[in-house]
């Protein structure tokens, strides 16, 4: 077996260390990318997921105004209602203010509280 000199050792060490912080660097460098590439994709979805909830929210309101505004017709024109229509009449007018909607629609209902017909 040969000997090893001092700077032949010092020129190993020297070699690990340089493949070390390779390694380190490359490694840094690929989370970056990742994490960038990822959160791109992730902010995309997020507005994505954004537009649709805002869609089906606007959907959301205008079904409880249009049963709103059948009910409050049916109730104008004298038809006979059912308990479980009423119920769900108050059901659908709680989730519409609760919506934040505050709008004709409160107002014929108040008009017919005080006519007594709700």
């Amino acid at each position: 077996m040969e000997n090893i000199t001092m700077g032949q050792f010092a020129a190993a060490i020297a070699l690990i260390v340089a493949l070390i912080t390779g390694i380190k660097y490359l490694n840094k460098t690929i989370k970056e990318w990742i994490n960038a590439a990822l959160n791109d994709r992730f902010h995309n979805l997020e507005q994505k997921i954004s537009e649709q909830d805002q869609k089906l929210n606007e959907l959301d309101i205008d079904e409880c105004k249009n049963y709103i505004i059948l009910f409050i017709s049916k109730v104008n024109n004298g038809e006979r209602i059912e308990d479980i229509e009423l119920q769900r009449f108050y059901s659908l007018y709680e989730h519409y203010l609760d919506k934040g909607e505050n709008s004709f629609i409160k107002t014929k209902v108040e008009e017919l509280k005080e006519k007594k017909f709700l």
